[in-house]
């Protein structure tokens, strides 16, 4: 392998995906991770042709393949996976001569068995000389070259503590709760129904017009202010078919910070990051928490990072407290990973020599115990 043979770098989330060779700044394809029918979703607008109209057939049969950053049913990802390398998208004739390897991301303390059926269809079905699984905190750490920081991260349902310090992992203190976005708009429905409303549409098709009423409607209230925040004026939303509703969904964001809000007894992200100091070394704190990153769409929400600013001050008065959002959010994942899989220990000129990634040669002969050396976390 030559260090100008590029990794295809696939960040699956349980939404969307970004996909991309690791010699490029950004990934050259985002859609959403669900099928209809088979077919792939062609971008992250959905299943919609080049005029922007949504064809009306698939919406009722859309499948969600990942939950909690997992694949339930492996075989419900082949076709994702024959999507991402074939023509339509990175276009990967001969993996073995065109690519470097397969590199994916996954969340904190992920199954293993996730890893390993995909592992088993690279090697034997798409047939790559290599294979990674990162972390998608270490990622973010490398797309912003930080050696020590907290990572906090919220995707589609997998909410994650990281905790990173002078490039050495403190595994012990990691933190997940399989709960996420998918969760806020399991929550947002709720709300809508005590409010009358209903979107006259499926369960699973209800994902992509929540997505748009939160980054529209919702907003983080400061500390203490949820109440004041409650009594907004509803607001309209316009629905794909052009009807409107009119509801006050405003407050949901506080379901991140506090999930027993929404029917789930589990702890929120100040509690995990709680949890997770309470299990770092005393004099690592102080420089862990003034570089805390925030990742993941529900983390996103107006005024959130000032919401979480309040909270760690409070738990930690004497500590001082950065939290950073970055503009690039949601291909940051996918850019730390390309950073990372073009470092020179993902480049073999000598064969002897121990690498973090399995060969095609190390899975024939040990199979999927081979595995389990990726990703310990």
């Amino acid at each position: 392998m030559g260090k100008d043979d590029p990794w295809a770098v696939l960040d699956i989330g349980g939404f969307s995906i970004n996909a991309g060779k690791s010699d490029e700044d950004s990934p050259e394809f985002s859609l959403l991770n669900c099928i209809a029918d088979g077919e792939v979703a062609p971008s992250n607008s959905g299943f919609e042709d080049a005029d922007g109209e949504a064809h009306n057939k698939y919406y009722d049969k859309i499948q969600w393949p990942v939950e909690a950053g997992a694949a339930p049913d492996p075989e419900e990802m082949i076709p994702i996976y024959e999507h991402l390398m074939g023509s339509d998208c990175l276009d990967i004739d001969h993996p073995k001569k065109d690519i470097a390897g397969v590199f994916l991301v996954e969340p904190v303390l992920n199954p293993p068995a996730n890893r390993i059926a995909a592992a088993e269809h690279f090697f034997e079905t798409a047939d790559v000389a290599r294979f990674y699984v990162g972390l998608q905190a270490h990622c973010v750490m490398d797309s912003q070259g930080r050696e020590s920081a907290i990572c906090i991260g919220q995707g589609h349902g997998v909410t994650e503590v990281v905790t990173t310090y002078m490039k050495y992992d403190l595994r012990h203190t990691a933190q997940r709760v399989n709960w996420g976005g998918k969760n806020l708009s399991d929550y947002l429905r709720v709300q809508l129904m005590e409010d009358d409303i209903s979107l006259g549409t499926s369960d699973k098709t209800d994902e992509l017009i929540f997505r748009a009423m939160k980054e529209q409607l919702c907003q983080t209230a400061g500390k203490g202010k949820y109440d004041e925040l409650k009594d907004k004026k509803s607001e309209d939303f316009t629905l794909p078919d052009g009807s409107k509703i009119t509801c006050n969904v405003h407050t949901l964001p506080e379901a991140v910070i506090c999930p027993s809000m929404a029917g789930r007894p589990i702890p929120g992200i100040i509690d995990m990051l709680e949890a997770s100091l309470e299990l770092t070394p005393n004099d690592a704190i102080e420089e862990l928490t003034g570089s805390i990153l925030l990742y993941g769409q529900s983390l996103t929400f107006p005024d959130m990072k000032k919401r979480i600013v309040e909270e760690v001050e409070e738990l930690r008065p004497n500590n001082k407290v950065r939290v950073f959002q970055f503009p690039e959010g949601p291909i940051m994942i996918w850019q730390g990973a390309r950073i990372l899989a073009e470092k020179s220990e993902f480049y073999d000129p000598q064969e002897d020599q121990p690498k973090p990634f399995i060969k095609k040669k190390e899975w024939d002969e040990f199979g999927k115990s081979s595995i389990r050396r990726l990703c310990p976390c």
